[in-house]
């Protein structure tokens, strides 16, 4: 969602159009039920069809006016098309994305040809295995628009901040000075090295003694850059919550002097929850996981005025609204121009912000404390497995009568044949008698990537179909083992000449460690998610090391 000020509209993605509405549709918010008439998208309406992909359409939502724009892959008179390539079997959340996105699509082409129906067709492409699912369904015009009026109503929320974002904000940005009344020794160089980076879209490695003032030279070029419209978000990204805390402070003080700035700290999941993590059992059993009364918590949020919202607040609101207060602040973090988070929210695969680091941005990274980066990532991108575990989750009384459990089973016999002959020439006895042995390789055998990843798409199957049960022994194993077997894929995925594949034999277990020997490949992937990174730290030494 972007405002141009010269057209004065906001222009809109399909995508992202789709993703607020999912996110944010309020239950307090009017809907009428009765059936609008074709025409009515909204005010002053004009659709049109660019290319034979691109669809576009203008209306107008609570005073402002907007351009909605998508592709889909194929469009024709009678059908919307839409392909998506997946690591996996399609989940839930990408089959509900997909699915709104052709609505909204199909509205639009429905609506321009006249036409009292379309049908809608997804394909979902497993790049893992090249197989391919696909859903079709013929949507009459009167439900798509239903469909449409209700997600622009959502959107139109995020168009006032949207609107003050660029008009108010952005300026104010632009015009920021330096808050403190004295420029410290090394500060002024680093800042005119940070902008330059910031601009240029390139790194920064800076280095500068405790002291020097480190976390407002880099966020006071931030703001800048942000003003002159070369960003659209900055990520504050810390390894501990004292360095959180610096931020926050030095970003309240740019506030009291006229920096009109929206900012917000994100509290872990572990901290921000008071229902013990009932959800990861089953969504149903914890009343703050629904979304129905998001956006009003979001607006409340944005209400307050506040430069930076903090976990405090979030935790005071999200109760009001039944809401759960992480997914509440990730929400409000849409509308805000700097966002403060732990290093695991860009860096970690598992747990990345998949609303900004799946597909990446105009975004700028100051990763603070940067020298404890490298050891971080190793211990994100290093898995360990072993054999006997497997052979023993197979025999599991929750597991019987389920495929996963011939497939736990086969895949420790599996392994160990592919496997044992790289340590045949290693194996000795210890003092007890017992055969041990380790050997490391520098490529994976072929076999083990597929492998891996259909034990792992059956574990996911098996948790999705036993998601909604009463057996919580079974659910609370399954959801064990597919996060151990993310792991190892997300490692499998990487693995290159940075890695080394570590196996020990110890009696007859043969255990498997994937391991991150250097870190550069994956921390540099991961920045390539931004434009600009600036990357800084009182022990950054040797900076060459590091770079």
């Amino acid at each position: 969602m972007r405002y141009e000020s010269k057209e004065k509209r906001i222009l809109i993605s399909v995508k992202e159009f789709v993703s607020l509405a999912r996110r944010g549709i309020s239950t307090t918010l009017p809907y009428d039920d009765e059936e609008p008439s074709i025409c009515d998208a909204g005010s002053g309406a004009k659709i049109g069809l660019n290319g034979g992909e691109r669809v576009e359409l203008e209306y107008t939502e609570g005073g402002i006016n907007y351009c909605l724009f998508g592709k889909a892959d194929e469009i024709d008179r009678e059908r919307i098309t839409l392909v998506r390539e997946l690591d996996g079997k399609p989940r839930r959340a990408d089959l509900a994305q997909a699915r709104a996105e052709a609505f909204v699509l199909g509205y639009m082409l429905a609506a321009e040809k006249g036409k009292e129906s379309i049908l809608l067709r997804c394909i979902y492409i497993n790049t893992r295995d090249g197989d391919s699912e696909e859903k079709e369904e013929r949507v009459t015009l009167s439900n798509l628009q239903r469909f449409f009026d209700k997600c622009k109503i959502a959107v139109g929320i995020y168009g006032k901040p949207e609107v003050e974002r660029v008009t108010e904000r952005l300026p104010s940005m632009k015009a920021a000075s330096f808050p403190y009344r004295e420029i410290r020794e090394g500060q002024n160089e680093f800042i005119r090295s940070a902008y330059r980076a910031l601009m240029r879209g390139t790194r920064l490695y800076a280095t500068a003694p405790t002291g020097t003032g480190k976390t407002v030279s880099a966020l006071f070029p931030a703001l800048r850059a942000l003003g002159d419209g070369k960003l659209d978000k900055v990520f504050y990204l810390t390894p501990k919550t004292t360095t959180v805390n610096v931020a926050v402070d030095c970003l309240n003080d740019f506030a009291e002097r006229g920096v009109r700035l929206r900012a917000i700290a994100i509290g872990s999941k572990e901290r921000s929850c008071k229902n013990g993590h009932k959800c990861r059992d089953d969504r149903r059993l914890c009343e703050s996981s629904g979304s129905a009364r998001l956006a009003d918590a979001v607006m409340e949020l944005y209400r307050m005025g506040q430069a930076v919202i903090t976990p405090k607040e979030v935790g005071e609101v999200a109760p009001k609204y039944t809401v759960c207060p992480y997914e509440l602040g990730l929400a409000y973090s849409e509308l805000c121009d700097i966002v403060i988070c732990d290093f695991n929210y860009l860096f970690d695969p598992s747990v990345y912000i998949r609303r900004y680091f799946t597909e990446g941005g105009s975004y700028a990274f100051l990763v603070d404390e940067a020298h404890n980066l490298a050891e971080r990532a190793r211990e994100m991108y290093t898995a360990e497995l072993e054999l006997e575990e497997l052979q023993m989750l197979s025999l599991s009384p929750e597991l019987i009568n389920t495929r996963l459990k011939d497939a736990l089973a086969g895949a420790a016999e599996e392994l160990k044949e592919l496997l044992y002959p790289y340590l045949a020439d290693e194996v000795r006895q210890d003092k007890n008698g017992v055969k041990v042995g380790a050997t490391h390789l520098n490529d994976i055998p072929n076999s083990m990537y597929s492998l891996m990843g259909e034990l792992y798409d059956i574990a996911q199957r098996e948790l999705l179909i036993s998601g909604g049960g009463t057996d919580k022994a079974k659910i609370k194993l399954l959801k064990g083992l597919t996060q151990r077997l993310k792991k190892v894929n997300n490692c499998l995925q990487v693995f290159d000449d940075r890695f080394r594949l570590i196996l020990f034999l110890e009696g007859d277990n043969i255990r498997i460690k994937w391991y991150c020997l250097d870190t550069g490949g994956v921390i540099s992937s991961r920045l390539d998610k931004g434009a600009s990174a600036v990357l800084f730290s009182a022990t950054l030494s040797p900076l060459s090391y590091y770079r």
